[in-house]
């Protein structure tokens, strides 16, 4: 069940530029609008009389979410998506999203007016109507949040790389305290290995290739094209691997003297693919990849409990 405080429910929202993640759902960030009925019947939201595909590829990274609408809509849909684990279709909502952690200090009020933007809005999800008055938005730091429930457990020095789509997110910890001036964010996610592969197979085959072909390979492994391009897909991934190390070097990374947690859907590449890491046993991966979400929905309640204690 989706948590709840004073009646009001607790929405995490982790719209990535990879993929959207609520506590419990995953699923491709996209957002393709229609202004009829889509033949599709999954995953689309009706909203101010357009539709929204949601789910059949991945955003571009952009540096302000609130710079379309599209944020907006990937949130209606973490909205549903929870209400729907309860069969509430009316409800009060507290919406619990994030930031990269160096756009955190600047943006947050801007994105969460941009989530207030409506007090009450009615919207449906592959026909099912769902009217929800926005109490309010709570914006948190990415990384921070997905190992809120690890923090006990971090003794010693520690860092944290929060690999996704669009981006690295790098901070240090010490002693199960967040060291707030090493919070980094780096332009470097998985989609540049993605673009990688795509570019190279462009050159092998002159054709422009769909990105799920990279995609199946980074996520699984395995891909279902031709054996003679996994061999140098193998290698475009494991290259990225070693940019990722040698990022995590120039902000301090030494493994002698500190323990690696990675978290972000990054977690599962480096793991299939840098031995280097995945065989450390003073690595950490944390390939729950709807953690962030999950820290969102608990440091909110935490808020909130310790506001009412405070009264």
């Amino acid at each position: 069940m989706a948590e709840k405080y004073n009646g009001v429910y607790i929405i995490a929202a982790d719209t990535g530029n990879g993929n959207v993640k609520t506590v419990s759902t995953c699923t491709p960030t996209s957002v393709s609008k229609h202004n009829s009925k889509p033949l599709t019947t999954t995953n689309v939201i009706e909203y101010n009389g357009s539709y929204y595909v949601i789910g059949q590829g991945h955003k571009e990274v952009v540096s302000d979410k609130t710079q379309d609408e599209d944020y907006y809509i990937l949130t209606l849909f973490c909205i549903a998506k929870e209400l729907a684990r309860d069969n509430v279709t009316d409800a009060s909502v507290l919406i619990a999203a994030g930031l990269p952690v160096t756009w955190y200090g600047n943006q947050s009020e801007s994105y969460r007016n941009y989530l207030k933007q409506n007090k009450e809005v009615s919207f449906s999800l592959d026909g099912v109507t769902y009217k929800v008055e926005i109490k309010d938005a709570v914006i948190l730091p990415q990384g921070y949040a997905a190992i809120i429930e690890n923090l006990k457990d971090m003794k010693g020095d520690n860092m944290l790389a929060d690999i996704g789509n669009g981006t690295i997110n790098i901070l240090r910890v010490r002693n199960g305290m967040v060291i707030e001036a090493s919070f980094k964010t780096e332009l470097m996610g998985v989609n540049e290995c993605v673009k990688e592969i795509l570019k190279y197979l462009k050159d092998r085959t002159h054709t422009d290739v769909d990105e799920y072909v990279a995609l199946e390979f980074i996520k699984t492994g395995q891909s279902s094209i031709s054996e003679k391009f996994v061999d140098e897909m193998k290698r475009i991934v494991e290259i990225y691997c070693g940019k990722v190390l040698k990022v995590l070097a120039r902000y301090g990374y030494n493994r002698d003297f500190m323990k690696l947690y990675i978290c972000g859907g990054g977690a599962r590449v480096m793991k299939r693919f840098c031995p280097a890491v995945a065989n450390d046993e003073r690595v950490i991966m944390l390939t729950n990849i709807c953690a962030t979400a999950r820290g969102y929905e608990l440091m909110t309640l935490k808020m909130l409990r310790d506001q009412y204690e405070k009264k």
